[in-house]
């Protein structure tokens, strides 16, 4: 006798498949590992012959399950929340859960306080439960008592227990599965450190300090201008202070009313914003005009100029308070930027008997020298192991005149040029690039000049040297590291005067005789400290 489970004729046999019993009947002992409806039947099989009966009638029952529902993934969130002060989203809160069953049939949550007394109580029966799992389940928690008489009630801030069990068609019960959420709603405190209400902003950008509290932990900082949201601020410097740095000009200039609100983690905001009133004034005055300067044989130096009326923004200047004279010198004078080692530097990359250099010109306040004698634009190459001129115009492409091991400088130059050279005559604004060192490049232009090619004057001198490098050099003035090209200031400005000049004129005594060619501008300065940028340059001859 052998039984199967399943639609008669298609079903599959159960073993043991039969047991012989003392009265002539059949019996088999059968386990089911899933539980639910089962159809089950018998064939009989004669011994002698092997020939099967036909199936025996089936009959259909349902194995009862004895597992109980598993609950996991118990959270909630937001965790705390404020059901009566929250801003945004969190004046409730969802506790989920996910719960495994082969039969589920509903689910009860309960809320309660530290007393023990139920806040509210929830059951839901699950429609179309996977028997695999998983059975996701949600409610969201109001944070309010719901009495039986229907009444709903505000409860105060602290920590509730929430548990959840689960039931399938079977009545099997899950254990109580708990958690806790926290309600918060003490809101948190806000205060600007700095600037002090009433300050006056010069600075192109200025740092807001604010210190903010709170009894569980501060989620952010929103900082606005004149009502305007301008900023969130997430993270800390340390804890409890938050910082923010603005650009002036991002708020513009004049009275202005600068606040911030502090939120918590339960989304509390604090009850009354901090705020502070400042002026931003970063207008600065224009460049004085018409600089002039005498020398003397004693190095005494007389400096005049024109004073500005207006500030860069077209506003009339009603609160200058001086001028500063400066002497214009060059960052450094190393020589190399960058050395050629098979193309790994960003200028240089190899070729198949030479390398190519493919640089752009350089700028210098606001002009570009791309300009160059040789009757086009863009940058030339200075080979000085050259005969003649020897300029040639970029980008150079797998050539020869770029030597491996050797480091490349930028300058720019000012080259007023003589018919007499061969090249077109004019004033040009030249970027050049090279492997000659200073003192090279200082002969080759020295002997251009000798030569008549360049007319001697303070024009055909070098603007300014590109690489601002360490002074860790050796002998050979090579450098060990420099900076791109693009990130590179030209001059630094030495203060000649020793306190504010507030007249338009200063004379200037040294300490020994000026070379030729030393350049000075001016600078008017307002009340606020704000500088204007420099007027015009004069040369010392």
């Amino acid at each position: 006798m052998t039984i199967y489970i399943g639609a008669p004729g298609a079903g599959e046999p159960l073993s043991p498949t039969a047991v012989t019993a003392a009265n002539g009947n059949y019996q088999v002992n059968i386990t089911f590992e899933l539980a639910g409806e089962k159809t089950i039947y018998a064939v009989a099989e004669k011994i002698t012959t092997g020939a099967l009966s036909e199936p025996s009638d089936p009959r259909v029952f349902r194995i009862r399950d004895r597992s109980i529902p598993v609950i996991e993934d118990l959270a909630t969130a937001p965790n705390p929340f404020s059901p009566d002060t929250s801003i945004g989203s969190k004046d409730a809160t969802t506790i989920t859960a996910n719960i495994y069953d082969e039969t589920l049939s509903r689910w009860q949550i309960e809320v309660r306080n530290s007393s023990n007394t139920r806040m509210i109580e929830y059951e839901e029966y699950i429609v179309d439960p996977s028997p695999q799992g998983p059975n996701p389940v949600s409610f969201t928690w109001d944070g309010r008592r719901h009495m039986n008489n229907g009444n709903i009630v505000a409860v105060p801030e602290g920590v509730y227990t929430y548990r959840v069990r689960a039931r399938d068609e079977f009545n099997n019960q899950s254990a109580w599965i708990t958690g806790t959420v926290r309600i918060d709603k003490t809101p948190p405190t806000v205060a600007i450190v700095s600037p002090q209400n009433g300050d006056s902003i010069a600075d192109a950008e200025f740092t807001i300090v604010i210190n903010a509290a709170d009894n569980i932990a501060i989620d952010h900082i929103v900082l606005y201008v004149d009502g305007q949201e301008i900023a969130t601020i997430a993270e800390p410097v340390v804890p409890g202070r938050y910082e923010y740095t603005f650009l002036s000009a991002q708020i513009g200039p004049g009275a202005r009313s600068i606040s911030v609100v502090a939120v918590d983690t339960a989304g509390n905001q604090s009850a009354t914003s901090a705020f502070i009133n400042i002026t931003v004034d970063n207008s600065k005055p224009n460049p004085p005009t018409n600089l002039q300067a005498i020398a003397d044989e004693t190095g005494a130096i007389l400096f005049t100029w024109t004073p500005p009326t207006t500030n860069n923004d077209g506003s009339p200047l009603t609160d200058l308070a001086g001028y500063n004279v400066y002497m214009m010198t060059e960052v450094n004078r190393c020589e190399p930027v960058t050395a050629v080692l098979g193309g790994v530097d960003p200028v240089c990359t190899p070729g198949t008997s030479g390398h190519s250099v493919d640089s752009p010109a350089l700028v210098f306040n606001g002009v570009s020298y791309n300009d160059n004698p040789l009757g086009g634009s863009g940058p030339v190459w200075l080979d000085i192991t050259s005969n003649g001129l020897s300029l040639t115009p970029m980008p150079l492409v797998d050539s020869s005149l770029v030597v491996v091991g050797k480091s490349v400088l930028a300058f720019m130059i000012d080259l007023n040029v003589s018919a007499q050279s061969g090249l077109v005559p004019g004033s040009y604004k030249t970027t050049v690039y090279t492997q000659a060192t200073n003192l090279e490049i200082t002969a080759w232009l020295d002997l251009q000049t000798a030569l008549g090619n360049f007319n001697y004057n303070v024009s055909s001198s070098i603007i300014t040297h590109v690489a601002v490098c360490t002074w860790d050099i050796n002998d050979a003035q090579l450098i060990s590291e420099s900076l791109p090209l693009s990130a590179i200031g030209r001059y630094i400005f030495v203060k000649a005067n020793d306190s504010l000049i507030v007249t338009p004129f200063y004379v200037h005594t040294l300490s020994q005789m000026l070379l030729p060619g030393s350049a000075f501008v001016v600078k008017a300065i307002n009340s606020m400290e704000n500088e204007s940028i420099p007027s015009n340059q004069v040369i010392t001859q």
